[in-house]
């Protein structure tokens, strides 16, 4: 189940991708959902997002922080076994690696797709 899920999860994001490069509806700004918990006030130039897994109810999660429209940097994933990030195993350090992020990115000053190739 995990696996077709993933497969599937994978099929949608690049439908989605394909579609934000055409303009077309739905695109990955459409996918990526408010992280939420600790990040639900989180003021920066870089919003903490996540998306889900196909199915209903899935345990794929996948975390990113949306760097301008349609464009995302993952940050991490896996399988949501329990009520938080913070209790599934492989996911407890997704906080402490979308902070570690965040602040790279602001130290770095990126603001554009094109400044993460700088």
């Amino acid at each position: 189940m995990v696996l077709e899920d993933s497969m599937e999860l994978e099929a949608v994001l690049q439908a989605c991708s394909h579609n934000a490069d055409n303009g077309e509806f739905p695109d990955l700004n459409a996918y990526f959902k408010e992280f939420g918990g600790e990040f639900i006030y989180y003021v920066c130039d870089y919003q903490p997002v996540k998306a889900y897994g196909v199915t209903r109810p899935s345990l794929i999660r996948l975390y990113a922080i949306r760097i301008c429209d349609n464009c995302y940097l993952i940050v991490g994933g896996g399988v949501k076994l329990r009520k938080t990030v913070q209790e599934s195993p492989g996911l407890e350090l997704v906080i402490t690696r979308m902070k570690m992020v965040l602040a790279w990115l602001k130290e770095r000053g990126v603001i554009e797709p094109e400044d993460l190739l700088e």
